[in-house]
């Protein structure tokens, strides 16, 4: 049986536990709101560092219908060491890739260029650029390269990037 106070109590329970749900639901909501934010800016950050390759554009140095003539793949190696970005300072990354089949039946080594420099620009525009198809001087690219040239290496750098001498 039930006591004269019982609805009282009972409506105060279901009040209270009204107030629970909806402080749970708050907190819910807040939640997954939060995490929604994190992942939007973890997203952003690795599009934003998500580099792609393209490869240069014929008649371009470095391109697959020109690509650079070295004798052997240390002189490859050092024709990348030489390159620089286009201040004369900055070094560029590189790395093989692969050896893929060129034009006139030649077997190109294929090399990753990628220009390691802070970028002056915008976030839009460094953005813009990571979708654009066929940027003319992209940060990141592609370089092929022939060992079955003269017996020496060419001195003339991809465009938009320098080339220090032999010397160097």
């Amino acid at each position: 049986m039930r006591g004269i106070g019982d609805g009282d109590r009972l409506a105060a329970m279901s009040a209270r536990n009204r107030r629970v749900s909806a402080d749970a639901c708050l907190y819910r909501s807040t939640s997954a709101l939060f995490i929604s934010v994190i992942f939007a800016c973890v997203l952003a950050a690795s599009t934003a560092s998500c580099v792609s390759f393209v490869d240069l554009r014929p008649p371009a140095k470095g391109s697959v219908e020109n690509p650079v003539e070295c004798a052997s793949p240390l002189q490859q190696r050092g024709y990348l060491k030489r390159l620089r970005r286009s201040d004369g300072e900055t070094r560029v990354q590189s790395e093989y890739l692969d050896s893929v089949a060129g034009p006139r039946d030649v077997i190109l080594d294929r090399f990753r260029v990628e220009n390691p420099a802070p970028d002056e620009r915008g976030i839009g525009t460094i953005l813009l650029d990571q979708f654009r198809s066929e940027p003319d001087y992209p940060p990141a690219f592609r370089v092929y390269m022939s060992i079955y040239g003269e017996d020496f290496c060419e001195l003339e750098p991809v465009p938009g990037y320098e080339f220090l001498g032999p010397d160097a």
